[in-house]
């Protein structure tokens, strides 16, 4: 289990993050994700996924994310 910290632009409402929570944690090996105004808290299993398969998950919603 893997925990990453993501930030996060484009996010403008509470809308926004339940909609980001919501995709991934639909995603399969991502165990909880926790989001606030600038920022993306999640816990994920690396046999699963990695940290630029999320960020590309979160880009995709039209957020836009710091590279690593």
């Amino acid at each position: 289990m893997s925990q990453e910290i993501i930030k996060v632009n484009g996010m403008h409402c509470k809308s926004c993050e339940l909609l980001i929570i919501e995709i991934l944690e639909d995603q399969d090996g991502i165990n909880k994700a926790e989001v606030s105004i600038g920022k993306v808290i999640v816990n994920f299993d690396e046999d699963k996924l990695n940290s630029n398969m999320i960020r590309a998950i979160i880009a995709k919603e039209g957020c836009g994310v710091e590279l690593k």
